[in-house]
């Protein structure tokens, strides 16, 4: 296993989501099937509001693959699946069973009946497949079915426990109700995160936490906790065994969205009330299911069942869909179990092996980011549309540790924690950089926005650190190919043409140094210089530190290292000799650099996993070994060897003793081969409990571990094993070399073991010839994986290629050959022309970017498009022209693109991608949403939404927002390219503030270009109604739009209505830069609510190949194929009837700041100078009539208030903006 092998000291069980549930298939056109990999997959909240939130019309294929290591997990999906799938429950007892810790009679009679069912259908595959289940509830494995349903044994039969042993659960119970108040207080609060923008109600806080602790329910019914008595088996069960530890975090009001609860509920909101809503939800969620797997007229959605870690399950896959090998490696650690794929299932054109959506929860957290995507990535689909999603509870937003203290209006910051900083971290690169390398790259990365909201987690991060209290904050990241926002790049990915399918070409000395730096960062924390100041006497505070130190925990081990470097080979299609070439540096640097102290014991583990992997052949490793006398049986001896290493169970039970309940939550264990001059660690192990067998004759020696199934509960002893290379065991004389086991050195394991273990940590140690205790057998390599076929496979589509076909894409690194400073494109010219204007010098090729990935050459009459696998900063290309031997070769050299720049993805800021293979489009920036599944906010109310909907609007502009605003209120004219996103945001919170009510009322809004003459307007928005976008936590305004051109205004009577619908309507009066901004816009949000109609054969976006279609304010930037559609809701507003047939819906939602990119600036706004964004003078001064912005003097007050504030001033209780 290329992940440390741990000892988790106290395993937390997680049967209920701790997030609330999302949208799986956000980011898919409404028509694209979905193949999804659920990668620690959780609880089936998010599967089952999948399904749900699909339209009532949509046809779309939804097939999941849900992969846990954990069997309970699954074993209760299936249980709530197959429940709700046979009809016979009401479902309140679904619920009770899937939520409540205690049952009554009606749900554990309901749960036995339906385990008892469940395991009458698992016999084997083949009875499964053909149960009434088979056909949607899928196993992957035979284990997996296997170990599910052992779980469902276990739960019939819990009951016939004895009383002391259910008495002990139900007192494990009763103990999480008694820790003190600060170490549950973010416990308490992590169902405000699934309130979202919504102020949780305060007097609940407490109570949700406390109930369910004490009774196992989160409402509470004295008839229902009376007849409750019954533990539900459930609970407890799980890996660790017969224990109840579920995690502090668990809750059933976790999944759902409490925000249309509280919003739309009284203001005196009860616990039963937002039970009641909760319910609702599942209800609703429940019955869509049914209907799905039920239903004639559209696929049945399909539940795959994976066990097994995930990137043992990534692999896998990926080896299924290379090579068809369908035997893999083992499930995860402590056991021998390999994965072995249904054949039935897994099949050539079977099961997915690819998925265009994958999600991974928060797996970032416990198994690092680069491990998560090297193992993902390579079972992403090709499809331009296909989406990674990555979780962390863990992340850090821009300007993370500096709460804000005012005293007078003067500021104090602590010390600033830069979000970006923070992903460099823990990808070990700079984003751009690692991004090429991978592939893909955050979309928000490059957008500068985001469509869901998380300022509520800032928020509550920052009142928690305030506080002093600990917290997470959570972080979701969006990843997709970075060339699939541009259309010339996306359309021909499946070409064959390595440039456009992202591969790059390395300079093998820039690349194998970057390689070094990488390694460098990664295996940083594993350093072990600052042990010693834990290994003396220490006080309270030194001993919580070291327990509680990060370094305790790492994810990495040299063979995960080794996985990235294949990833990286593999992706850019590498050849062997460049490769060797790029290890030659890599090697010297990593043996003659300034490299890690302690690096030098894991040498010969890198050596080994390199030449396992076929990535280098060390001398050292190759040396001829057939001499090794105690070896001399063989009848050749391999290179490498694995060392089974037998350790007795008592050393083990002395090991648990110490670590548990120490505080340290996961103890690293790695083997070790020690001599007189010779001490090499090995952090790649496997283990399990069993017996090592020896097998095949002397010759051919090999060893069989046979596993005990009682595993930590039995009492065998625990076989550990690691490759080593066969030359270290003859460095010096067998008689002297020791194999140990040990935990890893950290500042935690010392303070715990050091006294019991030594300094070494060794929990056994054992002589190379003691047979008993150790054996050696050859160690083979891994099967070899089909490489990628970098030939073209046919011609690109949709670009000008008049000098000749693409070449690749080369990449130069900075002086340190840390970051990627330009990216060269070429073109070796075939047109005999265009030669001999080269070679007389005639005329001089010029460039211009035309797209975010697509820089245009120009010479004459000729055009060559060069695409490159990032978006690139084309504003001054560098073009440059070789004549080697009458082979010219045309070069465009350009930066690549990031968020502080102004080409790039900014040059269609929000893509919407048109492949040219049929009426098919995507929106790649803005994701999709079902308006009919949203629910609508209740605004009968403003007092109660004014608590929280100002604030969230307002929290969408960043520190850099803020600072355009007050310039651009000073100086409309001051205004630059790079602003218009901001005054974009500004307008669609202004539109959002009276379409709520907060400020004066209205539901029209029309928008004027004040460039034109007169100033007239161009485009009408009808705002019906405000929604909530649940799974994204803020609200949509429900909408239509209309472009006044030239053909609706000549349409009989429609300038009178024209007129008189606008007359006292809202002036949303902006400039040409905002106007053309608009026009990109408007094809986004006209396509994200996309449900009941499709793009036709004669829509205008395939007839002049370009989206939008025009920028141009008095013309529509949008096809006509959703006019008229959908458009039901017009007819509550009598007045708005006769436009109906000539607007097209929308879903407008704020464009939030990426807060990990940039701090946000409302905190900031509120605390200076509205007018100049200076502190006090030396106070600052609210303003009296909206006591809603402050001024530094009345120089500012005045000046503001003839310049803007006028317009906007209301008397407080009228929000103004």
């Amino acid at each position: 296993m290329a992940l440390p092998l741990s000892w988790i000291t106290e395993y937390n069980f997680s049967p209920i989501s701790s997030t609330s549930a999302v949208c799986l298939t956000r980011d898919l056109a409404p028509e694209e099937p979905a193949d999804i990999l659920l990668l620690g997959c959780g609880d089936s909240s998010s599967i089952l509001y999948t399904i749900f939130y699909e339209p009532d019309s949509g046809c779309r294929r939804l097939d999941f693959t849900c992969c846990d290591l954990e069997p309970a997990i699954l074993a209760r999906n299936v249980l709530l699946f197959t429940m709700i799938a046979d009809g016979e429950y009401d479902t309140s007892i679904i619920w009770n069973v899937f939520f409540h810790v205690y049952l009554d009679e009606d749900a554990f009679v309901a749960l036995i009946v339906q385990c008892e069912k469940l395991y009458d259908f698992s016999e084997s595959l083949q009875h499964w497949n053909a149960s009434p289940y088979g056909l949607f509830l899928i196993m992957c494995t035979e284990h997996t079915l296997e170990r599910l349903r052992y779980h469902w044994y276990l739960y019939m039969h819990m009951h016939e426990l004895s009383s002391e042993r259910l008495d002990t659960l139900r007192d494990a119970f009763a103990e999480t109700s008694d820790l003190p108040l600060e170490e549950t207080l973010q416990l308490r609060w992590n169902c405000m995160r699934s309130a979202g923008p919504l102020k949780f109600p305060a007097n609940l806080l407490n109570l949700i936490f406390e109930l369910y602790r004490k009774i196992g329910m989160p409402s509470f019914d004295p008839d229902q906790y009376e007849r409750s008595t019954a533990l539900n088996p459930t609970f407890v069960y799980s890996l660790q065994g017969l224990e109840f530890n579920i995690d502090m975090v668990t809750h059933p009001l976790n999944p759902f969205h409490l925000a249309v609860i509280i919003a739309n509920g009284s203001k005196s909101m009860s616990l039963d009330e937002l039970v009641e809503g909760a319910q609702t939800q599942f209800s609703e969620w429940s019955a869509a299911y049914s209907a799905a797997i039920h239903s004639t007229a559209t696929p049945i959605p399909v539940v795959r069942l994976f066990l097994s870690e995930a990137t043992a399950a990534c692999r896998a896959l990926r080896a299924a869909g290379t090579t068809g090998a369908l035997d893999s490696e083992p499930v995860g650690h402590w056991t021998t179990q390999h994965i072995r794929l249904n054949k039935d299932q897994y099949r050539p054109g079977g099961a997915p092996v690819r998925f265009n959506v994958i999600h991974t929860s928060n797996l970032e957290d416990h198994i690092g980011l680069l491990n998560l995507m090297i193992s993902a990535i390579p079972v992403m689909s090709s499809a331009l549309s296909s989406v990674l999603y990555t979780e962390s509870l863990k992340s850090r937003a821009k300007g993370d540790g500096q709460p804000m203290v005012y005293e007078d209006g003067e500021e104090k910051h602590l010390p600033l924690e830069d979000g970006a900083e923070d992903f460099t971290k823990r990808l070990y690169a700079e984003m751009s950089t690692m991004s090429l390398l991978l592939g893909v790259c955050p979309v928000d990365y490059l957008s500068r926005f985001t469509t869901r909201s998380n300022t509520h987690e800032v928020m509550l991060h920052t009142e928690h650190r305030q506080r002093g209290t600990k917290s997470s904050f959570l972080q979701v990241m969006t990843w997709k190919y970075a060339a699939s926002g541009d259309t010339s790049a996306a359309r021909n990915v499946d070409t064959g043409y390595p440039v456009l399918a992202g591969v790059l070409k390395f300079d093998p000395c820039q690349l194998g140094t970057l390689l070094s730096h990488i390694y460098r960062r990664i295996f940083l924390t594993h350093q072990q210089d600052n042990i010693a100041e834990f290994s003396g006497e220490l006080d309270e505070q030194q001993r919580k530190n070291a327990l509680t130190s990060e370094s305790n925990i790492v994810f990495h081990t040299r063979e995960s290292f080794i996985l990235f470097l294949k990833f990286v080979k593999d992706r850019h299609c590498i050849s062997d000799e460049q490769w060797e070439q790029v290890m030659d540096v890599f090697i010297d640097i990593h043996r003659h650099g300034d490299f890690l102290t302690s690096d030098d014991q894991f040498q010969h583990e890198l050596y080994s996993q390199l030449h396992l992997h076929r990535l280098y052949r060390m001398s050292t490793v190759q040396d001829d070994v057939s001499n090794i006398s105690f070896l001399s049986e063989w009848q050749s001896v391999a290179p490498i060897v694995r060392i089974f290493l037998i350790i007795p169970r008592e050393r083990l039970t002395f090991f648990a003793e110490i670590v548990e309940g120490s505080g340290v939550n996961v103890v690293n264990l790695q083997c070790n081969v020690v001599g007189k001059h010779i001490h090499s660690t090995f952090s790649s192990v496997r283990a399990a409990f069993g017996s090592a067998i020896r097998t095949g004759a002397n010759a051919h020696p090999s060893v069989l571990v046979e596993e005990d199934p009682s595993g930590w509960d039995g009492t065998s002893p625990l076989v550990a094993s690691f490759a080593v290379p066969t030359r270290l065991l003859a460095v010096e004389d067998v008689e002297d070399i020791l194999i140990s086991f040990s935990a890893r050195v950290a500042p935690g394991t010392v303070v715990l073991l050091a006294q019991e273990l030594g300094s070494h940590l060794n929990l056994f140690t054992a002589r190379l010839t003691d047979e008993a205790h150790v054996i050696i057998s050859p160690e083979e390599p891994p099967l070899l994986e089909k490489t990628s076929d970098t030939s073209p496979r046919s011609s690109p589509r949709g670009l000008l290629l008049q000098m000749g076909l693409p070449g690749g894409v080369s990449v130069a690194l900075d002086e340190q050959c840390e970051r990627i400073s330009s990216l060269t494109c070429s073109v070796a010219v075939e047109d005999e022309e265009v030669k001999h204007l080269l070679r007389s010098c005639q005329e001089t090729p010029w460039a211009k970017q035309i797209s975010p990935c697509t820089v245009r050459v120009n010479m004459v009459r000729y055009s060559q498009d060069m695409v490159y696998p990032f978006p690139v900063m084309g504003y001054e290309p560098k073009v440059h022209c070789t004549d080697m031997r009458d082979a010219f070769r045309v070069e465009v050299t350009v930066p690549p693109s990031g968020p502080d720049k102004l080409d790039g993805i900014r040059l269609t800021p929000f893509p919407i991608v048109h492949t040219g293979d049929g009426p098919r489009i995507r929106l790649w920036n803005v994701h999709y949403v079902n308006l009919d599944r949203s629910p609508v906010l209740d605004l009968t109310d403003l007092e109660h939404t004014r608590l929280w909907l100002h604030h969230h609007v307002r929290f969408t502009n960043s520190t850099r927002d803020h600072k355009i605003l007050v310039k651009h209120c000073r100086d409309e004219t001051a205004s630059t390219p790079a602003d218009n996103l901001t005054l974009l945001k500004k307008t669609i919170n202004w539109m959002f503030l009276h379409a709520s009510g907060l400020m004066t009322f209205g539901r029209i809004f029309p928008l004027y270009d004040k460039s034109t003459p007169n100033i007239v307007v161009h485009t009408i928005f009808f705002i019906s109604e405000l929604r909530f976008d649940l799974h994204s936590h803020t609200v949509i305004c429900d909408g239509y739009v209309l472009s006044m051109t030239a053909q609706i205004l000549a349409i009989p009577r429609m300038l009178e209505l024209f007129k008189k619908l606008i007359l006292g309507t809202h002036r949303l009066v902006v400039d040409k830069r905002e106007t053309q901004a608009w026009k990109h816009l408007l094809p986004a949000l006209v396509e994200r609510c996309r449900i009941s109609w499709q793009h036709g054969d004669n829509c205008e976006y395939k007839a002049q190949d370009r989206i939008p279609l025009t920028i141009h304010s008095y013309a529509d930037p949008v096809c006509s194929c959703g006019r008229g559609n959908h458009v039901e809701g017009m007819s509550a507003f009598g007045e708005w009837c006769e436009f109906a047939p000539y607007v097209s819906r929308i879903a407008l939602s704020p464009l939030f700041a990426v807060t990990w990119l940039e701090t946000l600036g409302q905190i900031l706004e509120t605390h200076k100078c509205f007018a100049c964004g200076q502190p006090g003078r030396p106070r600052l001064m609210t303003c009296m009539r909206c006591k809603s912005v402050r001024y530094c003097s009345r120089e500012c007050q005045k000046k503001d208030w003839k310049a803007d504030h006028k317009s906007r001033c209301r008397p407080q209780g009228v929000l103004s903006y």
